[in-house]
């Protein structure tokens, strides 16, 4: 009897963990910047964008941008370098609305994505 429990509990715990792999994909798959990447399609540089931090969503890591007269959605991705005024590195939650930033960037699929953030 013990060891029908153990198995019993054992396929339970894979078929959680495999609808959990299912789940994860389909979230990840659904990010424009992760289309874009299993699109293959090639990035563009957009150079650099000099502006206003607007809004930030440190749950998505994105952030509005307000450059000139116009916004611009920017996606920060777990390899952008951030780097800041004391020329240290730093994270998304050293970003601040109404921070002024440099942001050198690329285009893939519409979607603007920073490689480089320099608070100044």
């Amino acid at each position: 009897m013990h060891a029908k429990l153990i198995l019993y509990r054992f396929a339970i715990g894979i078929a959680l963990f495999t609808l959990g792999l299912a789940a994860v994909s389909g979230i990840v798959s659904t990010h424009p910047v992760a289309a874009a990447e299993t699109t293959g399609e090639q990035a563009h540089d957009r150079g650099v964008l000099d502006g206003q931090i607007a809004n930030i969503d440190y749950q998505h890591g994105a952030f509005d941008l307000q450059v000139g007269g116009r916004r611009e959605h920017v996606f920060v991705l777990p390899s952008t370098n951030i780097v800041r005024r004391d020329n240290s590195y730093g994270t998304i939650g050293d970003l601040t609305n109404g921070a002024r930033v440099s942001v050198y960037a690329s285009e893939s699929e519409g979607h603007l994505i920073a490689q480089l953030i320099r608070i100044r």
